[in-house]
């Protein structure tokens, strides 16, 4: 961690134009477009190469797996290389950070997909880690359900903990060789019905910035989670994981209720050891509890704060967020602050070692962390009070705001969010579960978007909210008008243009040609809820998903040729 006093080690960049990074790197890509569009018999020079955006939505790990589907298939289609954009919403990001872990990703489609289908095969195993890391953000005063989250996404969903950058990927895509990739997520506080389509709601992040969109207001990307005042930079902290971000792009798989209940469940068994019988890995079904498992010892001490936690651990969702227990949370608060003042701390003790105490945190300064458990039953509690107070409340996605204490007498950006020291970031899902607002971006000059829409539910939701969003906000978008009936059937592909209007070309993945007769049983099967995936349902979801590109290729060109600039 590095503090910098005179604010000056790094800025805010104030402009609504694409970073100096995106800008090369599509400018890179331009040529691997106009050389694809000529493999595909359409006649374009470099000048004229359209802007193609594909947006993969939401919708879990059915979305990530589709998406993978959908860009194998497209590889093999020789179409890959017309994207100029990658774009992402929750469960289609996690497969795109996967995919740009690979810096010829682009041409190695295929290799990415076999890891990916065997990534999935792999058992759970909770990385004592993850427990390190709560207590570290604790300590920075950043702690939120996103932390926990991110590791019950990596390891029990996608079966893969990606402790690598955003950052990173600046080189799979500066060369142009691959898509420029965007993942968006929004301000907590704007996800209201009348908030919703308001300045401030989304935020995008790239490889090179990140920001919010509508206030032209960016930072690099290794230093999102950093400490800014006054828009220079003060203290610098490690650069978030991609890990942490999937938890943080990914937020919204479920209910409040399914997902408050998987957590508290998760810190149930992880405080007091309790060790579920393995399931087959390969179940059919699995629900969000029962896929969870627990990889330490119980708590021990006898202490008034393991006491309190003990009791506050054993309350349902309801108790806890009721009256009753949130007094009983603010006594935890009171007996750690306690116990902090006392300097040392009951210890759990390895196999059948005696109590002894040592000072608060000191595993952590000094590097003698026990691996198979927290050091002291102090740290525990403290971890618990925390987690549980987030879930209390709701908490998710806090990190530093990097508008803190900006100036706004230039209205640039509300009062009201230059002085909060935190923001809260969450999935997009909740807005609209597909990022049209980051490649409606008038500077990115998107004019066809490949929609691929792996939404549960209606499959034009997110057209509609799109339009929506757009009307609201003065933004060109197409007039979108579908039959009532197509919601439950609807057909393989949809088109809507306009004049002066980017094309959006629309394809549902359960649809009436690729699963005819079978769509209700196939969005019964592939559940948002679904967590566990077979070898056979990922091989099944991967065909469906790549025949919506055969079925549809035709057309998709069509609109390539169509999108060339005059």
């Amino acid at each position: 961690m590095e503090t910098i006093e005179n604010g000056t080690r790094a800025h805010i960049r104030w402009s609504k134009e694409l970073s100096d990074g995106e800008k090369a790197a599509t400018k890179n890509r331009k040529k691997f477009i106009a050389e694809c569009l000529r493999r595909n018999s359409i006649k374009c020079d470099l000048d004229k190469v359209p802007c193609v955006a594909l947006l993969g939505s939401g919708g879990g790990v059915r979305a990530m797996i589709a998406l993978m589907g959908t860009l194998s298939e497209l590889g093999n289609e020789d179409l890959l290389d017309s994207i100029m954009y990658l774009c992402g919403v929750s469960g289609s990001t996690w497969c795109i950070s996967s995919v740009y872990d690979d810096i010829n990703w682009s041409k190695n489609i295929k290799k990415c997909e076999n890891k990916l289908t065997e990534d999935l095969k792999k058992r759970s195993q909770t990385p004592l880690s993850v427990w390190q890391k709560i207590l570290l953000a604790i300590e920075e005063g950043v702690c939120s359900l996103t932390i926990l989250w991110s590791y019950m996404v990596g390891n029990h969903m996608i079966k893969e903990i990606n402790e690598n950058n955003l950052s990173k990927h600046k080189g799979a895509c500066e060369n142009g060789a691959n898509p420029y990739p965007i993942y968006a997520a929004v301000e907590k506080s704007n996800i209201t019905n009348d908030k919703k389509n308001a300045s401030g709601t989304w935020f995008e992040f790239t490889p090179h910035d990140a920001g919010f969109i509508d206030y032209g207001a960016f930072v690099n990307t290794e230093v999102i989670g950093s400490q800014f005042i006054k828009g220079g930079l003060t203290t610098t902290k490690a650069e978030q994981t991609i890990c942490y971000l999937r938890g943080l792009w990914g937020s919204a798989l479920a209910s409040e209720y399914e997902i408050k209940t998987t957590i508290k469940d998760y810190i149930y068994n992880w405080f007091f050891g309790k060790h579920e019988e393995e399931e087959e890995h390969h179940a059919e079904t699995e629900s969000m509890s029962t896929c969870l498992r627990s990889c330490a010892v119980p708590v021990k001490c006898t202490c008034e704060c393991c006491k309190s936690a003990e009791f506050i651990v054993t309350l349902s969702v309801e108790e806890l967020c009721s009256e009753a227990g949130l007094k009983e949370l603010l006594r935890l608060e009171e007996l750690l602050e306690e116990c902090k003042k006392n300097g040392s701390h009951h210890m759990l003790p390895p196999a059948a070692s005696p109590l002894v105490c040592v000072p608060e945190m000191a595993f952590l300064r000094a590097g003698s962390f026990i691996p198979s458990l927290l050091s002291s039953a102090y740290e525990k509690t403290t971890i618990v009070a925390k987690l549980l107070k987030s879930l209390a409340f709701w908490q998710w996605g806090t990190t530093h705001n990097y508008l803190y204490k900006c100036n706004t007498t230039d209205n640039l950006v509300p009062k009201e969010l230059a002085e909060k020291e935190f923001i809260n970031l969450i999935d997009a899902g909740l807005a609209i579960n597909s990022a049209y607002p980051l490649v409606l971006r008038p500077e990115r000059k998107v004019n066809l978007i490949l929609s691929f829409d792996f939404s549960a539910g209606d499959p034009f939701e997110t057209l509609k909210h799109t339009a929506d969003y757009c009307k609201a906000n003065k933004i060109p978008f197409p007039d979108i008008k579908v039959h009532k009936h197509e919601e439950a059937k609807p057909s393989g592909c949809y088109v809507f243009k306009g004049p002066n209007v980017p094309t959006v070309v629309h394809i549902p993945l359960f649809n009436t040609e690729n699963c005819a007769g079978e769509i209700q049983k196939y969005r019964d099967t592939f559940s948002t809820f679904k967590l566990s995936y077979g070898k056979d349902n990922v091989e099944d979801l991967l065909k469906v998903s790549k025949l919506n590109v055969q079925n549809n290729k035709n057309k998709i060109l069509g609109e390539l040729r169509k999108a060339v600039l005059p």
